[in-house]
């Protein structure tokens, strides 16, 4: 049991039954039937032991915790925009949109996609952002708008993603200003 072996015995003084064959026999099989139960009994408390560890394990990647810890020690930026009609809208980011944009978290939620880039810059995202839900795949390079007004050039891939009949696209952008 969870990785530890361990013998079970039972002893019976069959000093008496030694002239009577049958008797020793049908002992012998009912000692038989015992041990099998108790072999059958520990390995489906072992099962149970592995059973426990897996859902635990399923249960750690599937909590709101590790996932923004996971998203979070993503490379570059992370985010996810909802699209609502012909509109997008952000709706999670990791915390390197708020260090490398300069946005504060209280102002992100919701804010829609065409908030990061100058008006000619956002022509392109449109552009990239009709090929994810088209093709299914698009990786483009943009100028994104730091808060300040400064642009930083981005390599972007991006994904659609659902969710509860929601359509989503999720982004992994990399600072390329060294490019």
């Amino acid at each position: 049991m969870d990785n530890t072996k361990y013998v079970a015995g039972i002893i019976i003084d069959i000093s008496k039954l030694k002239n009577n064959k049958e008797k020793l026999d049908n002992y012998i099989a009912e000692l038989t039937q015992v041990k099998n139960q108790l072999q059958d009994h520990y390995r489906k408390i072992e099962e149970l032991n592995q059973s426990e560890i897996e859902l635990k394990d399923r249960l750690h990647f599937n909590t709101d915790a590790f996932n923004s810890k996971l998203i979070n020690n993503l490379p570059g930026l992370f985010y996810a925009y909802e699209k609502v009609g012909e509109k997008f809208f952000l709706k999670k980011w990791n915390k390197n949109y708020t260090i490398d944009l300069g946005y504060p978290e209280e102002e992100l939620l919701n804010k829609e996609a065409h908030q990061f880039f100058t008006k000619s810059e956002y022509e392109k995202v449109k552009v990239g952002v009709a090929k994810v839900f088209t093709t299914g795949k698009a990786q483009v390079e943009y100028y994104t708008l730091h808060k300040s007004g400064k642009q930083i050039p981005y390599f972007y891939e991006a994904f659609p993603f659902e969710d509860n009949a929601r359509q989503y696209f999720i982004v992994i952008g990399l600072d390329i200003a060294d490019r």
